[in-house]
């Protein structure tokens, strides 16, 4: 049998388009520091764009012109070339690759119509759900009232809730008679948008399931706690049907007051800004995604960031938002060593702090006080050894049987 295609015809298109930008910025990048070096120490440091004049300048000016060509012409003859390829499943690797791209670059793949840009779906075993359910669907796993949503984390996809053997969608669903789904999304945009989508895309499926929805349970790893919680939010303002269906949310190891390697990000940022020789490197800094800057506080709420810029320097006041009355929340920490004290509380499961994680805070506004009978702690784990656990596929189905 032949080997389906690693790559789809739209995905080179997508990625002709990306080199095509990415040239574009590295050279902004080098005439600036070509600029930058130029320029006398006695003279003020500039702000803003830098560019160069006279010839040096009708160099780099004669480069964009050249790959701006080139660009064009590579995405018009891919395009061209599309309908010519029947079209293919995807693969695991190309998901995986898809995803990293989208977690990384995620918004821009959007505002810029890159065909890499992933749709928010429900997904059953990397399926996409039609809505209504087609009478395949419906035969292939069978629809009961109860619902599990897995909702995956940065840079991931939903077919990575299988890790080394082991799934606890799939454990959860087989112990407790619920319908297992995954969402699938773009994990580069803000994660209040996504959200909203969520949110709006769990009224169609209350809408438009074959049966009565009685529950609706969530579990979301790492980002994706922080987007269940804005699809929360973002229902009870609205007012959104599902909510009435919505009864527990399970958060494996989300940042909820920040994660690590984003505030170490911004850290570097700042650091690189001290020198005017360097300060230009702060844009490769800002690649980063919307969905990455909002995890440096744990932003789940449009307000945090519509007036503010997403690479700012200073610690925003983030929009306190609690979970819904008639929700149950539940928290799962990680600890990557054993209990050992300071260890414990700074490095978390290496990404998130277990102080974040349980959604604890030294500002009483912003606790999500959910009680000890609702958190638990894992040691001798990491961030995505939470997924492969079969002790946490324990203590969630007892949380989901109301066993605690």
């Amino acid at each position: 049998m032949a080997e389906k295609p690693f790559l789809h015809p739209k995905d080179l298109r997508g990625l002709a388009k990306l080199v095509t930008q990415a040239t574009e910025g590295v050279t902004d990048v080098v005439e600036s520091m070509h600029r930058t070096i130029a320029r006398s120490p006695l003279l003020p440091a500039e702000t803003g764009q830098k560019r160069t004049t006279g010839i040096t300048g009708l160099v780099y000016q004669s480069i964009r012109g050249v790959n701006a060509i080139v660009g064009e012409g590579l995405e018009r003859m891919l395009q061209s070339i599309e309908p010519m390829v029947p079209p293919s499943a995807s693969t695991t690797q190309r998901e995986i690759i898809v995803s990293v791209l989208n977690g990384v670059l995620g918004d821009h793949l959007e505002a810029s119509g890159n065909p890499l840009a992933i749709d928010m779906r429900l997904r059953v075993q990397g399926e996409a759900l039609d809505f209504p359910l087609t009478e395949a669907q419906r035969a292939r796993f069978e629809p009961s009232s109860r619902i599990l949503i897995g909702v995956h984390g940065l840079c991931m996809n939903d077919l990575q809730w299988q890790r080394k053997s082991h799934n606890h969608l799939q454990a959860l669903a087989e112990a407790t008679g619920y319908t297992p789904l995954t969402l699938h999304y773009n994990s580069g945009r803000h994660i209040s948008v996504n959200g909203e989508s969520f949110s709006m895309l769990l009224d169609r499926l209350v809408a438009n399931w074959p049966a009565p929805v009685d529950s609706i349970v969530i579990v979301g790893h790492s980002m994706g706690g922080l987007v269940t919680r804005s699809a929360l939010d973002h229902a009870a303002g609205a007012g959104m049907k599902w909510l009435d269906s919505a009864d527990k949310v399970i958060m494996l190891g989300s940042p909820h007051q920040g994660a690590l390697l984003e505030k170490a990000g911004n850290i570097l940022e700042r650091v690189l800004d001290i020198s005017r020789y360097s300060s230009p490197l702060v844009a490769l800094g800002q690649i980063r995604s919307a969905g990455i800057t909002d995890l440096r506080h744990g932003s789940v709420s449009e307000q945090d960031w519509a007036s503010a810029h997403p690479f700012e320097r200073v610690t925003p006041h983030c929009q306190i938002v609690p979970i819904p009355e008639g929700v149950s929340a539940y928290v799962v920490a990680g600890v990557h060593g054993k209990e050992s004290g300071l260890h414990e509380h700074i490095v978390g499961d290496g990404l998130v702090p277990i102080s974040s994680a349980l959604g604890h805070s030294e500002d009483p506004r912003y606790r999500l006080n959910i009680p000890s009978s609702r958190q638990a702690v894992f040691y001798d784990t990491h961030h995505m050894a939470l997924l492969d656990r079969p002790d946490v596929t324990e203590q969630m189905r007892r949380w989901m049987m109301d066993e605690c």
